[in-house]
C-alpha cells in the first residue's frame, strides 16, 4: 500500500493555503478495520515514563459517518489496559485470556487488516490556551465464548413390568 509523503516546500518557492484535512467522527459505535500502524516514541511526562508508541489507524464505518480514526496505544505498563483492550478487540488476543496473562508485544505487528467493534467518543482539551476536540475510541471486546453444553449419553426407557 502506497502511503502519501507529500512534497518537500522550499523556501524560496510559494503555496496555497489549505484547510485541516482532520475530521472527527460523531460519536457512537462503529465497525472498524486496522489499516495503518506507525512506531513512535513518547518522550515522557510528569504522568508517565517514556516509552513506545503504536498509533494505530482505523477506518471506521457506521451508521452515521465513516471516516479515519488514529489511536495512540503507549506501551506503558500504566496503560496495559487499554493495548489489552485493543489486542481483544482485534482477536489478536483471545478475548477468555485471564488477566496477568503475558503476551508478545509484536502481536502489534500483525494489527493490519483486523478487524473488530468500537465505540468513538469526542473529548475536549486544551493546549498552550487553544480548545481542541479529539476522537476518543473505546475497542469493544467480543464476548467469552461460551462452552459447548455436555453432550448427554441416550437413555433407555424402561417401560415398566407389563410385558412391553
Amino acid at each position: 500500500m502506497a502511503q502519501d509523503l507529500g512534497q518537500a516546500l522550499s523556501w524560496e518557492g510559494d503555496a496555497q493555503t489549505q484547510d485541516s484535512q482532520f475530521e472527527l467522527l460523531p460519536a457512537g459505535d462503529y465497525d472498524f478495520e486496522v489499516t495503518g500502524l506507525k512506531h513512535e516514541r513518547f518522550d515522557g511526562s510528569e504522568k508517565m515514563a517514556a516509552c513506545p508508541v503504536a498509533v494505530v489507524q482505523l477506518r471506521c464505518t457506521g451508521d452515521k459517518a465513516s471516516g479515519t480514526v488514529f489511536d495512540r496505544l503507549f506501551l506503558n505498563t500504566k496503560t496495559l489496559w487499554r493495548i489489552t483492550k485493543f489486542l481483544k478487540g482485534t482477536g489478536l488476543l483471545d478475548p477468555d485470556t485471564p488477566e496477568g496473562t503475558r503476551f508478545p508485544l509484536s502481536l502489534f505487528d500483525q494489527a493490519i487488516g483486523c478487524t473488530g467493534k468500537c465505540t468513538v467518543t469526542i473529548t475536549k482539551s486544551k493546549s498552550n490556551g487553544k480548545e481542541y476536540e479529539n476522537n476518543n475510541v473505546d475497542y469493544k471486546i467480543p464476548p467469552k465464548r461460551m462452552a459447548p453444553a455436555p453432550q448427554r449419553a441416550p437413555q433407555q426407557q424402561s417401560w415398566g413390568g407389563n410385558g412391553f
